[in-house]
C-alpha cells in the first residue's frame, strides 16, 4: 500500500535545554516507540510536520520514515502520529510521539467519521447533530481506512444512527459499545425552548474558587512564560531624538 513519507533525523541529546534549542531553530523533538522496541529520539522540522499534517487533513494515515543519517535502521519504518503536544499560547508544536506499526499485527486506532448526504429530516426543518466524530477500531495496518464515510441522507426527524448501524469493511472491528450514538436529526427548538436557552446563557456565572498555586504549578507557569517569551518578536528600542 502506498504511504506518505515523513522526514526525520536521529538525535542523541535529550533534555529540556536541548529541546528548547531545537525549537528555537524551527525543529521539533520527537520520539519513536512501539511494542518490543526501545524508544528512539528523533527530530523533524516544523515545516515538514505542518506539510504532512496538511496532507493528512485529519485522516488516519500510515507514514513511512525517511532519514539521511540512518544509524539505527529508522528509514522505512511504518508509523502513526500518536500525539502532538502544542504550546498553550503560541500553538507551536513542542513534541511529537510516533508509534511504530508492525504490518502483521493488529492495532487499535481512531478513524475519523465523515457524514455524507443531506438528511430528509433536515430538508423538513430538522437539525443534523454529529455526536461521535471518531470511531475506535481494531484492524491490521493494511486494512486501516483513512476515514469512515456514512450516508445519512435517509435520516428523518427523530432518527438516530448508532455504531451498530455502521457496516464496516471486512477485518475492521469497532472497539466501542454498539449503542454509542454517531449522529441524529432532531426537531428545531420551539420559541419557548429558545428563550429558556437564552435566559440560561444570560444568567450570572457561579462563583469560582481561587486556584491554589503549588510549587509544581508555579514552576509550570514559569516554564510556559519562558517559552512564550522566546516566540515573541524582538522590539528594537526607539532612538531618542536630539
Amino acid at each position: 500500500m502506498a504511504m506518505r513519507e515523513l522526514k526525520v533525523k536521529v538525535r542523541s541529546k535529550t533534555g529540556k535545554r536541548f529541546s528548547r534549542k531545537l525549537r528555537s531553530e524551527g525543529v521539533v523533538p520527537a520520539v519513536l516507540y512501539g511494542p518490543g522496541s526501545s524508544p528512539v529520539y528523533l527530530s523533524l522540522t516544523v515545516k515538514d510536520l505542518k506539510g504532512t499534517l496538511a496532507l493528512l487533513a485529519g485522516s488516519a494515515t500510515l507514514l513511512s520514515l525517511v532519514t539521511d543519517d540512518d544509524g539505527k535502521g529508522i528509514s522505512g519504518k511504518v508509523v502513526l502520529i500518536k500525539e502532538i503536544q502544542y504550546h498553550p499560547l503560541s500553538r507551536l508544536p513542542l513534541h511529537v510521539d510516533l508509534y511504530e506499526v508492525s504490518m502483521d499485527r493488529k492495532l487499535t486506532v481512531k478513524v475519523p467519521i465523515a457524514l455524507q448526504g443531506k438528511p430528509v429530516g433536515v430538508t423538513a426543518g430538522g437539525i443534523l447533530q454529529q455526536v461521535t466524530r471518531e470511531l475506535l477500531v481494531e484492524c491490521l495496518p493494511a486494512q486501516m481506512p483513512q476515514k469512515i464515510e456514512l450516508d445519512v441522507s435517509s435520516l428523518k426527524i427523530g432518527d438516530t444512527l448508532h455504531v451498530r448501524d455502521i457496516v464496516l469493511p471486512e477485518g475492521i472491528r469497532p472497539k466501542v459499545d454498539g449503542v454509542l450514538t454517531v449522529a441524529s436529526v432532531v426537531a428545531p427548538l420551539s420559541e419557548e425552548e429558545f428563550k429558556a436557552m437564552e435566559a440560561a446563557a444570560a444568567a450570572p456565572p457561579e462563583a469560582v474558587q481561587p486556584e491554589v498555586i503549588t510549587k509544581e504549578k508555579k514552576e509550570e507557569v514559569e516554564e510556559v512564560a519562558e517559552e512564550e517569551a522566546k516566540v515573541q518578536p524582538k522590539v528594537q528600542p526607539e532612538e531618542k531624538k536630539p
